[in-house]
């Protein structure tokens, strides 16, 4: 549990492969049964075009596409919280 609240490089590696290598947002947001936002940033190096397409694909996802690059959460929190509630 104390490297779930650490950066290391055990928890930075945990991450990596459990989430970012392992995931498949697309197949969890395929199965989402209600309406859906998906709020991204423009220059997120590692969201690519080519997933983007993949999700205009799905019924009742609304995607907003805001200024900003990965630490968009973490920069524009506010506006987040906006877009989400809107």
């Amino acid at each position: 549990m104390a490297d779930y609240y650490s950066h290391t490089w055990q928890s930075f590696r945990g991450s990596l492969v459990n989430v970012v290598f392992g995931h498949r947002a697309y197949e969890d947001l395929d199965r989402v049964l209600m309406k859906t936002k998906l709020v991204y940033s423009q220059d997120d190096p590692f969201l690519t075009r080519e997933s983007l397409q993949l999700v205009d694909n799905l019924p009742d996802l609304d995607r907003v596409e805001l200024a900003g690059q990965h630490r968009l959460p973490l920069e524009q929190a506010r506006r987040i919280a906006f877009e989400i509630l809107r």
